[in-house]
């Protein structure tokens, strides 16, 4: 197996271990709003000051986030009884405060062993609580000029190898399979390479092209026609994970990657649009890969291949141009986020 290392980082962190942070946060993780205060239980505090909540220290951060320890805290009453806190009394023989990670304690000073993509550094303190050195939590990983999510699942540009965005000693990194790709033996299918010995469903969407040395063979079903696009309607909901392999005039080739939770053994996949064009140059739309539903279903494996029809879309386009010849830049919401220019 072949290790990549991803070279850029996600613009955002994870909490650390014992820091709770509250607030607002996108889909991308980054922060909404502009404060420069925060509030809590009623009361305003502004960036950079510390109070207390409970037992445990909090900090107003930067966009109106809170950071608080996370320290347990003993009841009042149960400290008059003269029940005993390893953080705050020290261990069973009284000695040096303790931390608890994953079933373990640890004594102050002792370092922990968290060591990954969000936390390194980590050990406990002299007032029993777990800090961490403050990296950069990394959640992507770059390759080959496109970024993925960690537990992406893509090929390399020759779909010779497998890859997966995965956590790996302590950061991101992309994994691969390790055969050997020879692109002079490559093979050209639409607007994607193949490495030779490789096979990929052909764009008739029922027969398998192999490359041999540069040059394809297939087998020789009767194919029918590759479903349409259809429009989307109410169905993202149902939404499943998939990779585009190539375009090829009309044809679009897709291998479904996690498919979850389908209702059916073989689910009838649908790519579906959104049925409009936002004016840009080229004008944009975007496709979606959508199954039978999520409800009463069972787990199916991902790396089926599929191809679909998008004469749709250039239909569409020709009734809202009133030109038979244009340039559409399809954004499929695929694994790494892959664009098309659809031409015709």
């Amino acid at each position: 197996m072949t290790i990549y290392t991803g070279a850029t980082a996600s613009p955002w962190s994870r909490p650390l271990p014992g820091l709770l942070l509250l607030g607002l946060l996108g889909s991308s993780g980054c922060v909404l709003t502009e404060e420069r205060s925060c509030e809590r239980d009623g009361k305003r505090y502004e960036v950079g000051e510390h109070f207390a909540s409970d037992c445990n220290t909090c900090t107003c951060m930067e966009g109106g986030e809170i950071a608080c320890t996370l320290k347990g805290c003993i009841d009042a009453d149960a400290g008059r009884d003269g029940g005993a806190d390893p953080k705050r009394d020290g261990g069973p023989d009284g000695g040096q405060p303790q931390c608890e990670f994953e079933g373990k304690l640890y004594v102050a000073g002792e370092a922990m062993p968290m060591d990954d993509a969000c936390h390194r550094g980590c050990g406990c303190s002299s007032s029993g609580e777990i800090v961490c050195t403050a990296i950069e939590c990394r959640e992507t990983c770059d390759f080959e000029g496109t970024t993925y999510d960690r537990g992406d699942r893509f090929h390399d540009a020759l779909r010779c190898n497998t890859c997966r965005c995965t956590a790996a000693g302590g950061e991101n990194v992309v994994a691969c399979t390790a055969r050997a790709c020879d692109p002079a033996g490559a093979c050209t299918i639409g607007d994607t390479k193949i490495a030779d010995g490789n096979s990929i469903v052909c764009a008739d969407g029922c027969n398998t092209c192999l490359c041999n040395d540069g040059s394809w063979s297939s087998t020789d079903a009767a194919c029918a026609p590759p479903p349409k696009v259809e429009p989307c309607g109410d169905r993202l909901r149902d939404r499943v994970d998939f990779e585009v392999m190539y375009r090829s005039a009309d044809a679009l080739a897709v291998e479904i990657d996690r498919v979850g939770c389908l209702n059916e053994a073989e689910p009838p996949f649908t790519l579906c649009w959104n049925e409009r064009f936002e004016e840009s140059a080229p004008v944009q739309t975007w496709l979606h890969l959508v199954g039978a539903g999520t409800q009463g279903c069972s787990s199916l494996e991902g790396g089926q291949q599929k191809v679909f029809d998008l004469t749709p879309l250039r239909e569409a386009y020709e009734r809202a141009y009133q030109s038979q010849h244009g340039t559409v830049e399809v954004h499929t919401q695929a694994v790494g986020e892959k664009s098309i220019r659809y031409e015709f």
